[in-house]
């Protein structure tokens, strides 16, 4: 219902303008074949209630004649004065019956016609200037006209005023008469008009929206300020999306009005050319996506709406001297809200206008982040944009240029390598080179960077790689913990790290996992500055399993005599036999006598020799030897008899049948094979030798003892337990 209010007011309004109109017309207008019987019927009542029919004309033979004069106007309802213009300064009846109107105090129609309204306003009292009963547009448009009548008119407008007489205002503002002195002395009599009929609607959209151009036509500067004091007309103008639409519109005295208003056209729909023009130089429009696009459209030629919404600053931009792009550089804070919020996620301006942008001190940080965010426009040095606060915002956007000079001035700023910087370091393939960067930012900006990188193990092994080999420093001496393995090996392959005494005391104490490797890729120098005071023997241990020459190891060797163990490692044959001549450890020995098939003929050779020179100890320890070696002492001739009897003995527990018989070929005690024919009774005799034989055979369980023989003195005889059974050898 709220909504219909606005539509039936105009409605009214319209109604009661028509009937004004009506009033105004004459005789032969308003007749018509439809109405004429009924106007002729007419009939009137006077005050008393007498009724005039008006039978005397109507009865005459006359009336139809009378009827056509008046359809066709050439009787009207002017006739009754026609006298009145054969005498000076008198009044027509029509005049003289509009003075009586006033003075009886009943209002004609605002239409009345006067003859001469310059001589009824000389018949009026100034009194009754103020009274309803005056108001009639003859008489108004006179006053208007009549520079002398002023007090009169002011009078007249007064009452207009006091009484809100909308009504009469409308219905002459239709008349389209005496235009520019009604808008002017309406307004300067009632600069509040404008707002009360904006507000109350009591004329209509149309009478509304001329009467605004006509107060930009017709008034004075100060009466134009005096009818916006409550802005009401600068608002009326700037909300209106069609104002603009005139025909043949006095275009400068609108846009001076416009000007001297502040008004700001939110939204443009249709436009006069010049007005547009004129409204686009002066500035005359609010900053908005649509308002913008209009002016990128008409002015700029702009046709690709993708453009505007993405690539709206450097569009701008394109004609720098424009009224646009200068009204925007005074805008600047209020136009970049409007792109940030107009550009669908997504920005491209041009490089240039980007680092315009940016660079703008009148721009906040935050509008500038934001900016950003929704940029896809690469910047190609990163230290074009002043403000470095903003250069985490580009990096981690990725919006700047694969460049060292970007990565060099990112360090320098913060002196760190930050996760953003390493993440745009890793994020790229292109191969990097620093090789330069001494001469173009100094040693001591290239230490501070080489020494970030050389702790930086989130980096990419390849960037890692790329950075240091191509900074061309090294680190001497190195100490510098937390590098990681694959790291480490990054830097000692390509020798960033030198081998000297002190950086090995300081690797060996925080990377020992990675010593060795250490040791292997500079090995040549680690030889040169080691001695028997420096060496480790747990460090030469663990050389001798990396691959490098004999030679090489032997020369460590020979600078330590420390035990070395050799079993279970996976050294040379050279390397075995110089350990076992000259670093011999002593707890391997019997591991050596037990494993002496395995060796080479060299290593061999000199376990031999050990378990010649240690038969001792085999004869008294009963550990187990390897049947090849056990063999080849027995079969020696560096080996005295009675050390090969001792040695045979104690090998007996290890010993089965059929390798005991060999051994006691070998040593000539063949006939102690007998022990081992069931039927034969062999007779030993009593000696020492003899006596350790049956012993040992008697321990192993080849026989159950032995005694002296009764039937033979010195000898003695076996007492057997069992019969002996061959089994088969399995040797060591």
């Amino acid at each position: 219902m709220n909504n219909e209010l606005p539509q039936l007011e105009n409605e009214l309004l319209h109604i009661e303008q028509e009937l004004n109109l009506t009033e105004s017309k004459q005789l032969k207008e308003v007749i018509t074949r439809e109405n004429i019987d009924a106007i002729f019927k007419v009939t009137t009542t006077n005050e008393i209630g007498i009724v005039n029919n008006f039978h005397n004309i109507k009865g005459s033979e006359y009336f139809d004649l009378l009827k056509y004069l008046i359809r066709y106007g050439y009787i009207d309802e002017t006739y009754p004065d026609y006298m009145t213009y054969f005498y000076e300064n008198s009044l027509s009846r029509g005049d003289k019956t509009f003075l009586r109107s006033i003075t009886d105090r009943k209002a004609k129609e605002y239409t009345y016609q006067l003859k001469n309204p310059k001589l009824v306003t000389a018949r009026i009292r100034e009194v009754d200037f103020e009274q309803k009963e005056v108001l009639n547009f003859d008489l108004f448009e006179h006053l208007l006209q009549t520079p002398e009548n002023e007090e009169l008119l002011n009078r007249f407008i007064k009452q207009l005023k006091e009484e809100r007489n909308f009504q009469f205002i409308g219905a002459y503002f239709n008349t389209q008469r005496e235009i520019a002195s009604f808008i002017m002395s309406l307004n300067h009599q009632w600069p509040e008009f404008f707002g009360s009929i904006l507000n109350g609607q009591f004329l209509s959209n149309k009478q509304i929206r001329m009467y605004s151009v006509y107060t930009l036509y017709f008034s004075n500067e100060d009466d134009i300020h005096g009818v916006n004091a409550e802005k009401y007309l600068s608002h009326y103008i700037s909300t209106s999306n069609d104002y603009l639409s005139l025909n043949e519109p006095n275009v400068e005295k609108l846009i001076h009005g416009f000007i001297k208003l502040d008004v700001a056209f939110i939204n443009i729909n249709q436009a006069n050319a010049e007005l547009l023009e004129g409204v686009y130089s002066n500035w005359l429009y609010e900053i908005n996506f649509e308002n913008l696009s209009l002016m990128l459209y008409t002015f700029y030629s702009i046709n690709e709406e993708s453009d505007i919404y993405h690539r709206n600053y450097t569009l701008i931009n394109n004609k720098p001297e424009s009224p646009l792009a200068n009204y925007i550089e005074e805008n600047i804070y209020d136009y970049v809200n409007i792109i940030l919020a107009g550009c669908r996620g997504t920005i491209s301006d041009d490089e240039k206008d980007v680092l315009l942008l940016l660079n703008n001190e009148k721009i906040t940080y935050d509008q500038k982040k934001t900016y950003i965010d929704h940029l896809k426009t690469s910047i190609q040095l990163i230290n074009d944009v002043d403000d470095k606060d903003l250069w985490s915002s580009l990096l981690s956007c990725n919006l700047v240029a694969y460049a060292e000079e970007n990565i060099i001035k990112y360090f320098h700023f913060g002196l760190e390598l930050e996760s953003l910087l390493i993440t745009f370091i890793n994020g790229n393939d292109v191969q990097l080179n620093f090789s330069e960067m001494k001469n173009d930012y100094g040693e001591e900006v290239a230490g501070e960077f080489f020494d970030a990188i050389l702790v930086c193990n989130e980096l990419s092994n390849q960037k890692y790689r790329e950075i240091l080999t191509t900074l061309e420093l090294s680190c001497d001496p190195f100490d510098r913990e937390g590098i990681s393995v694959d790291k480490f090996q990054i830097i000692t392959d390509e020798s960033i790290i030198q081998m000297n005494l002190e950086t090995h005391y300081f690797i060996r104490e925080h990377y020992q996992e990675q010593a060795l490797y250490f040791i292997e890729r500079n090995i040549n120098n680690y030889i040169s500055i080691m001695t028997t005071e420096t060496i480790v023997l747990s460090e030469i241990i663990d050389i001798l399993s990396i691959n490098i020459e004999d030679a090489i190891k032997i020369k460590l060797l020979e600078i330590t005599n420390g035990p070395i163990s050799i079993v279970g490692k996976r050294y040379s044959d050279t390397i075995n036999a110089y350990v076992l001549q000259n670093n011999l450890d002593a707890n391997e020995i019997p591991h050596l006598f037990l494993s002496y098939k395995q060796w080479a003929t060299e290593v061999k050779q000199i376990v031999f020799e050990l378990a010649r020179d240690h038969i001792d100890l085999i004869i008294n320890t009963p550990f187990k030897i390897c049947s090849e070696l056990l063999r080849k002492m027995l079969e020696s001739e560096e080996i005295e008899g009675v050390y090969k009897l001792d040695l045979f003995l104690s090998s007996i527990p290890n010993l089965d049948v059929e390798m005991c018989r060999v051994y006691l070929e070998m040593l000539n005690l063949a006939e102690y094979n007998k022990v081992f024919e069931p039927r034969t009774r062999p007779k030993y005799e009593i000696n020492t030798t003899n006596e350790k034989i049956l012993s040992a055979f008697k321990k192993r369980g080849w026989i159950n003892d032995y005694e002296n023989d009764g039937d033979r003195a010195g000898y003695y005889k076996l007492i057997r337990n069992r019969p002996i059974l061959r089994t088969s050898l399995d040797l060591l």
